[in-house]
């Protein structure tokens, strides 16, 4: 999560597609520190006054072309999200997200492509798992993006987390 919080922060910088900025970080002693620290140099580079107004090179993504910045914090507010759930889950520690917040994300979950390029190599998701059609809006992004929502650390079955 912090090596994704530095390459959307370079990203709102103006820098190009470059994968350096994109790496994994490694934990050090104080992690929840570090994840605070990186966090508050993202919120300072989305507030640039340029960041909302040019195309974002999400070298992850595609190096081919820079996406709308609009569209490019829609992209890191879902990763944020499922990461935050795959955390949280995974410690036992229960997660809730504000309705707003969730719905906005939803929007963004719909349009991650499903299919078989999922199953690949690096792939960002897992393919989608089942959910009923009345699932809240929070289960229903986690399936879409290849998690069981029902996963948890002393889950038995089939059920996993897939993290990206």
């Amino acid at each position: 999560m912090i090596g994704q919080n530095r390459g959307f922060a370079a990203a709102a910088r103006g820098t190009g597609p470059t994968l350096d900025v994109w790496a994994d970080w490694p934990v050090g002693q104080d992690p929840a520190g570090d994840h605070r620290a990186v966090s508050a140099d993202l919120l300072q580079a989305f507030a640039q006054p340029d960041a909302a107004t040019r195309g974002w090179w999400l070298a992850e993504f595609s190096r081919e072309r820079p996406f709308p910045p609009q569209q490019a914090v829609g992209f890191h507010l879902l990763d944020t999200m499922v990461h935050g759930w795959d955390v949280a889950v995974s410690i036992g520690v229960p997660v809730e997200f504000d309705d707003d917040l969730t719905a906005a994300v939803l929007k963004v979950a719909r349009a991650v492509p499903d299919g078989p390029g999922r199953l690949q190599p690096n792939a960002a998701f897992r393919p989608g798992v089942p959910q009923p059609d009345d699932a809240a809006p929070l289960p229903r992004i986690l399936a879409m993006l290849g998690r069981s929502p029902d996963w948890s650390p002393s889950s038995t079955g089939d059920e996993t987390v897939q993290t990206d």
